[in-house]
């Protein structure tokens, strides 16, 4: 197979005939991405990719796309060629009947508006704007230790299967993929040539059972496995699926499966314990590993309490991923910076104090003050500025973490900062809360990840008690 993901028609994924109609599904991609901004498939992973070229029929085009336009732009993208135009010909009085209709209303007008703005670039190209899983591994930054532990286990003379814990926006999916990457795995491993890693994404299918487990999982072999043969067609049960672990056993193929978000497996009512059964049975029996993430331990995620109870867990070993250590930290902020002429290692105090050690946090703070400094790197930072901006983006992020707190870390979080203390017998919520990466210990006492957080926690705390008294003083005019 060969060709960019990106722009390959579905027969092209499958390994299937092909001909002129795939330069016409190549040119839809193209026109759509022109109309619109953005691909037609877009995934953080190939194999994610690959899945949805395959499977995804909702196209979603931005608003103020004439229809007419839409309608030729899904033509080409018909993932049946037999019902995609079969050449150019098909397409040009089609095309030439659009423009002379647009030409005279003006609407191809405002849908092009959007690509003036998407084309523009700034002077200095800002290293920090990525808000979603790394995918380039000269972009990934700290883990280092992390990784060494998870390949060591991955290349013993049986693979061990890892459960990665950690709170939202920690980097587990940038760290899976780091992982999958075939250059870094002939970089940490020994046994790399003999060794497939397939990466599997099922956050988009809300629909996902066993039949679907198996069917993603066989496409992933025929695509990690350069399509030596048709595995998907080896059928959709759990046996046929054993049996096709067994045969790449029997060739001395070892198969490591990245999971990324396995909640969304274990939390799903169509998966029972036999499939996990099934997992185990294939880890134990077979060289069969699986690394997967998930925000917190899995036998706290599961539908069912037999699952949670069951000895599918005991294969794996926990690795909590943490807060950024300070080297690592500095590396994120100074490295990348410094290769594109705004060096930021003067500042590097002032944008751990404002996001603490998160890597998201860390990313975005980095960004703003990157965009701040972009025309004159000499100048002096307006933090006030920066903070407003960084605020503005985190924010949502910081609720979404606030309305998963239990009440008393957040009663715990607010009287913190105020500067009280917190009563003793709730200390092992504070060690919570460090483990978490929320707090951390100082020569003071305990203190907050960052600043940010720390305003964020006042506010909220605050808006409660002022909900409490409006509330309280409604009840007693109610009761005079």
């Amino acid at each position: 197979m060969m060709g960019t993901p990106l722009y390959m028609a579905p027969e092209q994924l499958r390994s299937e005939a092909i001909d002129g109609r795939v330069d016409v599904f190549a040119f839809g991609v193209g026109l759509f991405r022109m109309i619109n901004g953005y691909f037609p498939f877009e995934a953080e992973h190939p194999a994610a990719l690959i899945y949805l070229v395959l499977n995804e029929y909702d196209l979603k085009f931005t608003p103020q796309v004439p229809g007419g336009l839409r309608e030729l732009v899904e033509r080409c993208l018909e993932k049946d060629p037999r019902r995609r135009a079969k050449d150019f010909d098909e397409l040009v009085p089609g095309l030439e009947l659009l423009t002379e209709k647009c030409s005279e209303t003006g609407e191809m007008t405002s849908s092009l508006r959007g690509i003036e703005s998407f084309a523009k670039r700034t002077s200095k190209r800002n290293p920090y704007l990525n808000r979603v899983m790394i995918k380039n591994p000269s972009d990934f930054f700290g883990r280092q230790a992390e990784v060494r532990k998870i390949y060591s286990r991955l290349d013993a003379s049986h693979p061990q299967s890892i459960s990665i814990v950690g709170e939202r926006k920690i980097g587990k999916s940038s760290l899976l993929n780091f992982i999958y990457h075939p250059k870094n795995r002939k970089r940490y491993m020994t046994n790399h040539g003999n060794t497939v890693f397939v990466y599997l994404d099922f956050q988009r299918d809300v629909e996902l059972n066993i039949p679907k487990f198996i069917h993603f999982l066989s496409q992933m072999f025929d695509y990690e496995m350069k399509f030596d043969r048709n595995y998907k067609r080896s059928g959709g049960t759990l046996e046929q699926l054993r049996a096709i672990i067994e045969e790449l056993h029997d060739k001395g193929t070892r198969l490591v499966a990245l999971m990324d978000e396995f909640e969304s497996i274990t939390r799903n009512r169509n998966f029972d314990e036999s499939f996990f059964s099934f997992l185990r049975s294939l880890a134990n029996n077979y060289n069969v590993a699986y690394v997967t993430s998930s925000h917190q331990e899995l036998q706290m995620m599961c539908h069912d309490q037999n699952i949670s109870e069951s000895p599918f867990f005991n294969i794996f070993s926990n690795m909590p991923l943490r807060p950024f250590p300070h080297h690592e930290a500095m590396e994120l902020i100074t490295v990348p910076s410094r290769a594109e002429g705004v060096p930021m290692e003067r500042h590097a105090d002032q944008i751990i104090s404002l996001a603490g050690y998160f890597p998201f946090f860390l990313q975005v703070a980095c960004c703003t003050v990157f965009e701040n400094l972009a025309d004159d790197p000499e100048a002096k930072p307006n933090w006030d500025r920066i903070t407003r901006s960084f605020r503005d983006e985190v924010d949502p992020h910081y609720e979404f973490i606030w309305d998963h707190l239990e009440k008393a870390e957040r009663e715990n979080l607010f009287r913190l900062s105020l500067g009280k203390r917190t009563d003793k017998k709730l200390n092992y919520i504070n060690e919570k809360l460090i483990r978490r990466g929320y707090l951390q210990e100082s020569q003071g006492g305990l203190e907050f990840c960052s600043s940010a957080c720390r305003d964020f926690v006042l506010e909220q705390g605050q808006k409660s008690i002022g909900k409490k008294s409006f509330l309280g003083s409604m009840f007693k005019r109610k009761k005079r």
